[in-house]
């Protein structure tokens, strides 16, 4: 009668894509026409969001130092 223990020790590695992942990656590879036409549908749909001008935009953040 022979007792035997072991022990085994595994590792895994897992890539999930998130919902706001595969929408990055969507939006990085439309061209530009596309994206502008989906960033004005989002900009009609929702209406938590406006459309700032560039020139605003680049106030707010300042300088770049």
């Amino acid at each position: 009668m022979a007792l035997e223990s072991r022990l085994e020790l595994k590792l895994s590695q897992k890539l999930v894509l998130t919902p706001q992942l595969q929408i990055a990656i969507k939006l990085l590879q439309m061209p530009q026409l596309e994206l502008s036409q989906a960033l004005n549908q989002e900009l009609v749909e929702n209406p938590l969001l406006e459309e700032s001008s560039e020139e605003s935009s680049l106030e707010d953040v300042g300088p770049e130092e």
